[in-house]
């Protein structure tokens, strides 16, 4: 016997893009119009969970009518708690958040990098958002 087969669908897995990205932010509406208003993703399992240690990730929000700025935070933790975050510099059009202003529809994509064990989508709506009319549609997730 000899264990290739179970070493080559580990490579496989490991230096192969999912198929598929992972929805880590559903639909998320401003909650309330006309003030500023901070909301966290769930958490995900990320690379160093797995215990990949290549640490590039890609991130996308679907924005619509957004004002404001969205972003990823990170842990090391194996079980983080709310003070277990940090926030991640993103590489994309911006770094650390996209700032949109006015009511932005788009998809913006970012990379990060890091061997993170967990990690989340962070939303702020904007208060000029007087309406409560921006949400992001979704946030998808690749690593």
């Amino acid at each position: 016997g000899t264990n290739l087969p179970k070493h080559t669908d580990w490579l496989k897995n490991k230096y192969s893009m999912p198929s598929t990205s992972q929805t880590i932010l559903g639909s998320t509406s401003h909650p309330n119009g006309g003030t500023t208003t901070t909301v966290f993703g769930d958490k995900f399992k990320a690379d160093g969970y797995f215990g990949f240690t290549d640490g590039l990730h890609t991130v996308s929000f679907y924005l619509n009518n957004f004002t404001g700025q969205v972003g990823m935070q990170g842990s090391l933790e194996k079980e983080p708690g709310d003070s277990s975050w940090s926030n991640l510099t993103l590489t994309g059009p911006t770094t650390d958040y996209n700032d949109s202003t006015g009511g932005t529809t788009k998809v913006v994509t970012f990379n990060f990098t890091g061997n993170f064990t967990y990690v989340r989508a962070t939303v702020e709506f904007d208060s000029t958002d007087t309406n409560g009319d921006g949400s992001v549609s979704k946030v998808l997730y690749n690593f």
